[in-house]
């Protein structure tokens, strides 16, 4: 099933695949975007519940960073620092 959903990742929405997911007993609802973000719901909310969590969602990460963004480059003076140690 397709369907509009915001993505942080990206910082707008976007048409993505759900699909439920059962690991053991437990069962997840998976949306995935074009970028490959992954957004997991429980897999027992109803249609109700699933649009007020889509809601929240996109309302928490509105203008987050990705964390990708944050990350320091591998080749950063640092890291080569630490490397060598």
């Amino acid at each position: 099933m397709k369907k509009n959903l915001f993505c942080a990742n990206c910082q707008v929405e976007t048409e993505q695949n759900f699909a439920l997911v059962k690991s053991g007993t437990l069962v997840e609802l998976h949306a995935t975007c074009a970028c490959g973000r992954v957004i997991k719901f429980a897999g027992d909310l109803t249609k109700e519940q699933l649009k007020d969590a889509m809601a929240k969602h996109k309302a928490h990460n509105t203008g987050q960073v990705p964390a990708e963004a944050d990350a320091i480059p591998v080749d950063h003076p640092m890291l080569k620092h630490l490397a060598s140690l």
